[in-house]
């Protein structure tokens, strides 16, 4: 009985692999179409006429920026890792 059951073990992980290559593809092209004009909108922003707070927090989004993305990649290592 068991030689009737195909052994298809192999192509649901071939199957999982085309999804995360077509998924990082996608996101790939539109990263590279989108955040070229994000930076462009965020240089050409004129805080001259913006109180001081407000202007020192504008300096400061590179910085949240880069921390926001960090902290993304150690939830995502944590959830693998099992809630350590």
């Amino acid at each position: 009985m068991r030689n009737l059951i195909p052994n298809d073990r192999a192509q649901s992980g071939a199957q999982e692999g085309v999804q995360v290559v077509v998924g990082l593809l996608v996101g790939a092209l539109m990263s590279a179409y989108l955040l070229p004009m994000a930076i462009n909108e965020l240089v050409a922003v004129d805080t001259s006429s913006w109180g001081a707070g407000a202007s020192e927090m504008w300096n400061l989004l590179p910085i949240m920026i880069v921390l926001a993305i960090f902290l993304f990649f150690v939830g995502l290592a944590l959830d693998r890792a099992g809630g350590v």
